[in-house]
């Protein structure tokens, strides 16, 4: 069982909102370890897939790094003796730093004696704008309000 907590500029918010790359986002995880893998030694990965074509993994140093999709090539964000009950994996994603795009975050765990890998197939999404593409749409980024308050009919500077 896979609960998020996103968050968009220090509140909750949900994965539908709209975003852009000034936002500070963050996403956490709890994972509920099923019961047979419970007390069991572990790993835990972060996976996220940037615009349909890059995928990126998240180190033990908690960096994002190129990832092959190849299972034998991923690395474990973080490893445990024995794999607890619950699992909150904090800041799987911290603010992104300016990306835009389209992002699909997959996260899981692995018992490492039975080489069972466990993960949320469907994954946690989200599309980040670049300021410059919302402001093209913008009264400010097109200035199309300022023809209006500074008319003459508005009492403006003309």
């Amino acid at each position: 069982e896979f609960t998020p907590k996103f968050m968009v500029n220090g509140k909750t918010a949900t994965t539908a909102e709209k975003l852009i790359t000034s936002d500070k986002i963050s996403l956490s995880v709890e994972l509920k370890i099923d019961s047979p893998d419970v007390g069991q030694k572990g790993a835990f990965y972060v996976v996220i897939n940037w615009n349909d074509t890059v995928f990126m993994m998240k180190d033990d140093q908690g960096e994002l790094q190129p990832w092959s999709g190849e299972l034998t090539d991923l690395v474990a964000y973080t490893t445990t003796a024995q794999l607890p009950e619950t699992k909150t994996l904090v800041e799987v994603i911290s603010g992104l730093g300016g990306l835009s795009g389209k992002f699909a975050v997959y996260v899981g765990y692995q018992n490492t004696q039975t080489g069972n890998l466990i993960y949320n197939g469907d994954p946690m999404t989200f599309t980040v704008q670049s300021i410059q593409k919302v402001m093209s749409n913008s009264l400010h980024g097109a200035t199309r309000g300022m023809g209006h308050f500074y008319a003459k009919e508005q009492g403006g500077f003309e």
